[in-house]
């Protein structure tokens, strides 16, 4: 039996070095989803997808530098 080199939900893809980047699509993806639920006019949609994103990635961001300060002062 042959098995392909990548198989989805099985093998992990080696992206372990980049794992920090897939924060990105993540964000927009529930960014859109969230703000096509939220929103009357569709055609806000992408301004105000990409506005929500940076709050989330921005805290993401902040969250990581109180912990890391955290953890430095202790």
């Amino acid at each position: 039996m042959t098995v392909a080199a990548y198989t989805p939900f099985v093998t992990p893809l080696p992206i372990w070095d980049w794992w920090l980047l897939t924060l990105v699509p993540l964000c927009l993806g529930v960014a859109i989803v969230y703000k096509a639920m939220k929103t009357d006019d569709l055609s806000k949609l992408p301004k105000q997808a990409l506005l929500i994103s940076f709050w989330i990635i921005g805290g993401m961001g902040a969250a990581a530098f109180v912990l890391a300060l955290i953890v430095r002062i202790l």
